[in-house]
């Protein structure tokens, strides 16, 4: 909920306390797919400073990368990229984050 709603202190005090950063949903969503779902570019940053994997993967493959490219988040693609997502990673039906952006018709990615 902290990272759909761009509620930064919120997400902080969680992570004071320990609450897993890389905790998932039952797709394998973390809360690190859902603020660049989201495209909290301030939420994405605090949990990928508290070391959250910019590769987790859902359960159809998709990475936070692959999520903000299909949202044409750019400052999120941005962050991501700065803490090393792999742009080559593909989804489970063969999708890179590049093939997502350009499907979803986000041409500035």
């Amino acid at each position: 909920m902290a990272a759909q709603g761009d509620h930064v202190d919120s997400a902080r005090i969680l992570l004071y306390h320990r609450a897993p950063v890389d905790d998932v949903t039952v797709d394998y969503l973390t809360p690190l797919h859902v603020a660049a779902h989201c495209g909290h570019v301030r939420v994405a940053k605090l949990l990928l400073d508290r070391n959250a994997d910019p590769n987790a993967r859902a359960l159809n493959g998709f990475t936070p990368l692959h999520i903000a490219c299909k949202k044409n988040r750019i400052k999120v693609v941005e962050l991501l990229l700065k803490y090393h997502a792999a742009i080559e990673a593909t989804t489970e039906s063969g999708l890179s984050p590049l093939h997502v952006a350009s499907f979803m018709g986000a041409i500035n990615i």
